[in-house]
């Protein structure tokens, strides 16, 4: 016992040379990660606010269209068209939603033939975009936020509170930003019973994606090595402070839509162009997957951000309108003999 001291004595210098280089490595190790934290944070931020640049097709109002308007909850007035079919009798009413920076005209390109088909239409705008109301300070991005779902929510109560009301309910044709907000809005207004989205993405993943795409713009060239092996939980705690401070910077509140379309029962088609330079296919595919109901995901060969209507207009119309055909007009199934749209991940 007598000699632990001594032991101890003995051996105190290797020990103290362990502890002083591991206190010394836990310095430089917590150093390196303030040092990355203070540099990439700043960068993480400036890639959420910078929005991509969406320019929509030019519209122009479509003749013989009812002037309507409507409140939303929070005191706004929304104005839109109502538009009733050209067929021998009305199969079902389908709310669009245009993108951003579009208007209610967006909707001319899609809807030709659905009111031909017997379908009513009603197209209005959002917050802040053609004549509706503008919301004093609010900053207008693609990202999903509650107000954009509230303004779908709105137009949704409008239509079941109209005389000429569909007691079945309504379908929704959403175009990138309209249809992310049509999915989050489907979630809690069992009224929609079949979604149409075309260019529709979610916020994080989207931002994730771009979070790693970007990141090597603003990142000195020296340590372009770090950005490319950091692992994905690393982007995802920068990816989520972030997202905290330009939010709460800019009072923009996200929706978690991918979160949300997991309480989407309805069924869904999803288009996207394969050639979208904004929104990456792997965006939509991870949303199309977080669909809690029957969905179904279209990429559409060669085709850009909501360019699918042009690139291939054919065959785009022919699944729009089977689409609606399927699960929103009466009886459609017993006619034609076809199925509703199943589960799928292609």
């Amino acid at each position: 016992m007598h000699d632990v001291p001594a032991t101890l004595a003995w051996q105190w210098p290797s020990l103290s040379v362990t502890l002083t280089t591991l206190g010394i490595a836990l310095v430089v190790w917590c150093g390196f990660w303030l040092y990355v934290w203070q540099h990439y944070l700043p960068i993480v931020i400036n890639t959420i606010g910078k929005a991509p640049l969406l320019v929509p097709e030019p519209s122009v109002p479509l003749p013989g269209g009812e002037e309507c308007s409507f409140p939303t909850t929070d005191g706004l007035t929304l104005r839109g068209s109502y538009l009733s079919h050209r067929g021998s009798e009305r199969r079902g009413v389908i709310l669009f939603g245009h993108e951003l920076n579009g208007d209610r005209w967006n909707a001319g390109p899609y809807t030709s033939e659905l009111l031909d088909a017997g379908y009513d239409v009603f197209t209005f705008d959002f917050r802040n975009h053609g004549t509706s109301d503008v919301q004093p300070g609010a900053v207008m991005r693609p990202w999903i936020n509650p107000e954009s779902v509230a303004d779908v929510r709105a137009a949704v109560a409008y239509l079941a509170a109209r005389p000429d009301a569909d007691p079945r309910g309504i379908g929704v044709l959403g175009i990138s930003r309209g249809g992310g907000a049509a999915l989050c809005a489907a979630a809690v207004e069992p009224t929609i019973r079949c979604i149409f989205t075309d260019g529709a993405y979610p916020s994080r993943t989207t931002h994730f994606l771009y979070l790693q795409r970007y990141v090597e713009i603003y990142v000195p060239r020296g340590w372009h090595w770090l950005s490319r092996n950091l692992p994905q939980w690393v982007y995802e705690i920068f990816l989520t402070q972030g997202r905290k401070v330009w939010g709460k910077e800019n009072h923009y509140a996200f929706v978690d839509v991918e979160q949300t379309a997991a309480r989407v029962q309805q069924p869904v088609l999803m288009v996207h162009g394969e050639r979208d330079p904004m929104i990456p296919v792997d965006a939509a595919r991870a949303l199309q997957q977080a669909i809690a109901g029957p969905s179904k995901l279209w990429v559409c060969p060669k085709a850009k951000h909501n360019g699918a209507v042009n690139a291939a207009p054919e065959e785009y119309r022919r699944r729009l309108l089977r689409f609606f055909r399927l699960h929103l007009a009466p009886h459609s199934r017993s006619r034609t003999g076809a199925k509703p749209i199943a589960a799928g991940r292609s």
